[in-house]
């Protein structure tokens, strides 16, 4: 299921940006805005997870049995989280990352109907094919912070690989009411995260 997502998922929900590492036992998937709207980054990570979860036990006829770091408050209503995501959440986290056992990978999907997962897949890739993959400036710096994390890169470096002066970076990030400072200290916890998993 989660290749299949990772394939996919940018044509149903656009506005994430998701990559995942995995240690023996365990998978991870971070998953970051790739919009504008960070006020409103609770309601789209929340739709993000619970169509996944949702998803899963429809497929498996089983609970979904992982793990989430939120990166918001514990709300009031801590019972409607548990109840459409499980007991294992933890909020107030620096990044939004899901992880669970190698072994959910090989749980079969009892109730998918084969046939007419076939014929979803095949239009689903016939519509990659048609559509172009696209993904907004905030997430293309955070790829190129993360993919060269050897590499420091400063805000004219950056400006300098996409053709811009260092102020017109500045000023089309503002519509997506992000710094390139916060997107640097999003990119140097996402290296961290992954380095710490590999250690421990």
């Amino acid at each position: 299921m989660q290749n299949f997502w990772l394939r996919f998922y940018w044509q149903t929900q656009p506005w994430l940006q998701g990559s995942h590492w995995h240690t023996d036992k365990q998978q991870h998937l971070i998953l970051q805005l790739d919009i504008g709207l960070f006020r409103q980054r609770q309601f789209y990570i929340e739709l993000a997870l619970s169509s996944l979860v949702s998803s899963y036990k429809r497929l498996a006829n089983t609970p979904w049995q992982g793990a989430f770091c939120l990166p918001f408050a514990e709300p009031k209503h801590i019972d409607q989280y548990q109840k459409y995501l499980g007991k294992h959440l933890s909020f107030n986290q620096p990044l939004c990352v899901l992880s669970y056992d190698q072994a959910l990978n090989d749980v079969p999907f009892t109730m998918a109907d084969q046939h007419g997962f076939t014929l979803a897949q095949r239009q689903a890739e016939q519509l990659q094919q048609q559509a172009q993959y696209t993904i907004g400036l905030p997430a293309l710096i955070r790829n190129m912070l993360t993919q060269e994390s050897k590499q420091q890169y400063t805000l004219p470096d950056i400006a300098d690989k996409l053709s811009l002066s260092p102020a017109t970076l500045k000023r089309r990030l503002k519509p997506f009411n992000v710094s390139f400072q916060q997107l640097q200290d999003q990119a140097n916890l996402h290296n961290s995260i992954y380095l710490f998993c590999l250690l421990y």
